[in-house]
């Protein structure tokens, strides 16, 4: 069961990573894209058509699926200077807290973008005036990157409780 476990563990941060790589990589495309736009509309008067739409449809796709990434790496905004001050135990409840409020969240997120989702699949939405982008693969974007983003804040709360427990277990 624990090979299971650890091959589970494998494939989730394996996903997580190519996910936020793949975030950099379209940050570096839509980076260059709008560079080539902004000198076909200063040198030769004519830019890119659709270029706002692309970013557009982009921009969700850079924000949500680096999440859980940022997230595993202990990397997102964190107040030290409160949390420091705190006894360690404090400090630990406010990670399961704090874990807890993030999976709620985004897992009413990840529940609320379903519909929307599924029903731009359904009736092939598009937007754009220049050039019409899909917006369903986005809107599937969202839902799928914030369920991601959810599962980590609950991996995230587990471990926290576990900890938490440990410490007080070795404190008796």
């Amino acid at each position: 069961m624990k090979q299971v476990f650890a091959a589970i563990q494998k494939a989730y941060i394996w996903g997580v990573t190519a996910l936020s790589n793949f975030s950099f990589a379209l940050i570096f495309f839509i980076a260059i894209w709008m560079g080539v736009d902004v000198v076909g509309r200063s040198v030769f008067n004519h830019p890119i058509a659709g270029t706002p739409e692309l970013v557009k449809s982009a921009l969700p796709a850079i924000v949500f699926l680096s999440f859980a990434y940022t997230l595993r790496q202990k990397r997102h905004v964190n107040v030290e200077i409160i949390t420091n001050m705190m006894p360690r135990f404090t400090r630990q409840l406010f990670g399961v807290f704090r874990s807890f409020f993030g999976w709620a969240i985004f897992a009413v997120i990840t529940i609320a973008s379903w519909g929307p989702a599924w029903s731009g699949w359904l009736n092939k939405e598009y937007e754009g005036v220049q050039l019409e982008v899909p917006v369903y693969p986005v809107r599937f974007i969202i839902f799928f990157g914030a369920g991601i983003f959810a599962t980590q804040y609950f991996i995230d709360m587990v471990a926290s409780i576990r900890e938490m427990l440990k410490n007080r277990k070795g404190a008796n």
